[in-house]
């Protein structure tokens, strides 16, 4: 792009972070949205979602963690996707505790309701460490949702 003149815009970043999310190229992603802070401009609630999501797909659940907790600094409040995928790579990681602070703490905390995904990544990640017991505990929990 420069050989272009052209300066990549939070848009065109955003698509190239996506694109790294889909291949779980984690690095790239968290450069490209480093890229959009020190250009001065704002992260997209859709960049960070992105970014989270490559480091779900490695299992990264700390850095996914820590990106979740970076989003309001950004002015951003994570949304139900943010949550998931931060979930997600807690289950991929075996942090069962985290994703069950995540689904009761985190996401009460700033006001979301927890859906299908959430639960379903909570009870995934206590049958990846044999916590049957807290997995069958979480499947009571689950509200009707084909009542929505």
């Amino acid at each position: 792009m420069p050989h272009l003149r052209v300066t990549p815009n939070q848009v065109i970043l955003g698509a190239a972070i996506a694109a790294c999310s889909r291949g779980a190229q984690t690095q790239e992603a968290l450069g490209l949205l480093k890229e959009i802070w020190s250009s001065r401009q704002r992260p997209s609630k859709i960049s960070y979602n992105a970014v989270i999501t490559a480091h779900q797909r490695r299992g990264h659940w700390q850095m996914a963690l820590q990106l979740l907790s970076d989003m309001p600094y950004a002015s951003l409040v994570p949304d139900m996707f943010s949550f998931n995928a931060a979930m997600s790579a807690c289950e991929r990681g075996g942090q069962w505790p985290m994703a069950l602070k995540l689904l009761f703490e985190d996401m009460a905390s700033l006001a979301q309701e927890p859906d299908i995904f959430s639960f379903n990544a909570a009870i995934s990640s206590c049958e990846k460490v044999g916590h049957w017991g807290m997995a069958l505990f979480l499947l009571a929990q689950v509200p009707d949702f084909s009542k929505s």
